[in-house]
């Protein structure tokens, strides 16, 4: 008998299109319809992880690009919310489509949404605790709920994928690289909304440990205008801040 990643070897093969896996006492019809339903559930899965990518490219082409996906990329867990992080790249890589370079990053953020649904429960600070230390920026250190991420794209990606939810903007798309900010608010709210390059380096410090203050100051490098007190005030609203703490060094 064939060693257990053998097995799963032929099984791949065979759901790829090959031969049945050996030891089988099926009949070649049975297992194409079992080969069937299993591709149709896969694409169904990669409907669910990425509605707008499914959108930007129609249902047939999608359907055929869910098909080379899967053949490429077949899930290696049951867990099928795990499956598809290969998806922007492999989009990026096909001929057909290098005249829509933003459905790499359209990608990237419906994958960033995901992890953020999926994300580690944490519960957010009360406002008056986190306003009681709003005083001293200087010291202090946030720590934002684990689903929270910054994602910088080289296209209008999050342009793009705002046409295509229910409510899009009525602004045309400005050819410009987009940073957007992923995580999520309670149980299953996600939040998905731009950030000026200002305010995407603000929380990026913040998430790398480093004070308030300290923060500013590198985003105050892309403008004078910025303001930490909004933002700070936008991630307490959201229920963003888990923790904070004063350090015990100055600057």
């Amino acid at each position: 008998m064939p060693a257990h990643p053998e097995r799963l070897d032929h099984w791949r093969a065979a759901l790829a299109g090959g031969a049945m896996p050996p030891g089988l006492t099926t009949s070649e019809a049975r297992f194409a319809i079992y080969r069937n339903n299993v591709h149709h559930s896969l694409h169904e899965a990669l409907r669910a992880r990425f509605p707008a990518l499914e959108r930007l490219l129609g249902a047939e082409c999608f359907r055929a690009l869910s098909a080379d996906f899967i053949a490429a990329h077949p899930p290696r867990s049951p867990v099928l919310h795990e499956w598809g992080d290969a998806m922007p790249g492999f989009v990026a890589t096909l001929a057909p489509l290098a005249h829509l370079p933003y459905l790499a990053d359209v990608a990237r953020i419906e994958l960033a949404r995901g992890r953020a649904y999926h994300a580690a429960d944490a519960r957010p600070m009360p406002p008056e605790a986190l306003l009681a230390l709003a005083g001293d920026m200087a010291r202090l250190q946030l720590v934002l709920v684990p689903a929270a991420e910054v994602l910088r794209l080289d296209t209008p990606g999050y342009q793009v994928w705002r046409r295509q939810q229910p409510e899009p903007p009525p602004s045309p798309v400005t050819w410009q690289g987009d940073a957007v900010f992923v995580s999520r608010r309670g149980v299953d709210q996600v939040l998905t909304r731009a950030l000026d390059p200002a305010e995407a380096v603000f929380i990026e410090a913040l998430r790398a440990g480093e004070t308030c203050l300290a923060a500013s100051r590198q985003a105050a490098r892309l403008g004078a205008g910025f303001d930490p007190i909004t933002v700070f005030s936008n991630l307490i609203r959201d229920g963003q801040i888990v923790a904070a703490r004063l350090t015990g060094d100055t600057p």
